[in-house]
């Protein structure tokens, strides 16, 4: 279910998405290659809550990727209440990441997460020998 306060946020940076739909992203040495997006949910919801397909659209409309793939840590599926600590879940992502990286090895790979996403994401930026050009963190409340 969508809170009134998820709406909000969406409405209130719809202005800056559709700026950056309508302005040229140059992504270095990738500049005539659409970036892919790694986009991960947080703590408490899947990536198939309401308010990961709504950013999902808005991320695919924004920044025309080759593709926006999200995915599940493994204990959001399981009987398991809360979520381990994000150094836990690094090594999934990581492989995760780099899977993606190779389907597409000449675009830009841009990391994308929400609240505990974003933590685990940069985390994954920082390991050697990865690919990623970009971090973006959401953290809504």
């Amino acid at each position: 279910m969508v809170s009134s306060a998820d709406e909000q946020v969406v409405q209130q940076y719809a202005p800056l998405i559709k700026r950056a739909e309508s302005s040229p992203v140059k992504f270095g040495n990738y500049n005539h290659n659409s970036p892919v997006v790694v986009f991960t949910h947080g703590a408490g919801a899947p990536s198939t809550s309401d308010w990961m397909i709504r950013w999902r659209n808005l991320l695919t409309n924004a920044l025309n990727p080759m593709e926006v793939v999200a995915f599940d840590y493994p204990y959001i599926s399981g009987k398991r209440i809360a979520a381990p600590d994000p150094e836990k879940l690094v090594g999934f992502h990581l492989d995760f990441v780099r899977k993606v990286a190779s389907k597409y090895p000449r675009h830009p790979l841009i990391l994308i997460g929400k609240s505990l996403g974003s933590r685990v994401s940069c985390m994954v930026a920082a390991e050697k020998d990865n690919k990623v050009f970009v971090v973006v963190c959401l953290d809504i409340h």
